[in-house]
């Protein structure tokens, strides 16, 4: 499966962070990478076996970061004895949550996936 997501964020504003919150999804892992059609950076990896979020820093100054592109793939499972998998991505920036819960909501036991987000200026 793909999706495709559009966050906006003040470029004269401090890092983006991002959380991964697993809700029904305590088996599978992931990668988070960010991309400006040139150069990939991987931004770093987690699985959902601990239960915690994950957090991570978008390595791009905002000045620059409508340019680049997060992109987020990942297997996930459900936990045991559901059927229902339940992921969400948040983007941060100065404490403020940015965007509504971007999330992967998924009825069945496993899905593989892969999410893009752009960046726009507000």
């Amino acid at each position: 499966m793909y999706n495709e997501n559009v966050v906006y964020f003040s470029p004269n504003g401090n890092v983006i962070t991002l959380v991964i919150r697993p809700y029904y999804a305590t088996n599978g892992a992931y990668e988070v990478w960010i991309t400006d059609g040139t150069a990939l950076l991987k931004v770093g990896k987690g699985s959902f076996a601990d239960g915690i979020d994950d957090i991570f820093v978008l390595p791009v100054a905002t000045s620059v970061l409508q340019n680049w592109q997060v992109i987020i793939v990942g297997t996930y499972a459900s936990s045991y004895g559901h059927t229902q998998i339940l992921v969400n991505y948040s983007f941060y920036q100065n404490g403020v949550l940015l965007n509504e819960e971007i999330s992967i909501n998924h009825t069945g036991s496993s899905i593989a996936i892969q999410n893009d987000i752009t960046f726009e200026n507000l």
